[in-house]
């Protein structure tokens, strides 16, 4: 059988594949070591008998309100900023378009001549 690595806090632990599902359910995280063997990537982690510090919680929810405002900030940005671009994409149309006319009279004017 294969060996899978678990880790909970500072105890890492080698064990048959079969005890994967025992160990999560105690709240080890599956783990792997990265490519520089130094630190522990999670593969699978573990929901149940995880203790969460209240301040952390709390810090995680308040970034998610934050990110949350942010989000509908740029949101109306990016729609006001898209009405922009439509109305400076016009006003480059027209422009264009009293160039190539300018143009064409030059042309006809020297044509004339």
């Amino acid at each position: 059988m294969a060996v899978v690595t678990v880790k909970k806090d500072a105890k890492v632990l080698n064990i048959d594949e079969s005890e994967q599902d025992f160990f999560l359910a105690k709240g080890f995280d599956v783990v792997e070591l990265d490519k520089s063997g130094k630190k522990y990537n999670v593969t699978q982690r573990a929901t149940e008998n995880k203790q969460v510090d209240v301040s952390k919680l709390l810090e995680a929810e308040g970034k998610v309100e934050q990110l949350k405002t942010e989000k509908k900030e740029l949101q109306a940005a990016n729609k006001e900023l898209g009405k922009q671009n439509e109305e400076l994409t016009k006003q480059l149309e027209e422009a264009q378009k009293a160039l190539e006319a300018k143009a064409d009279d030059k042309a006809e004017d020297k044509t004339a001549k």
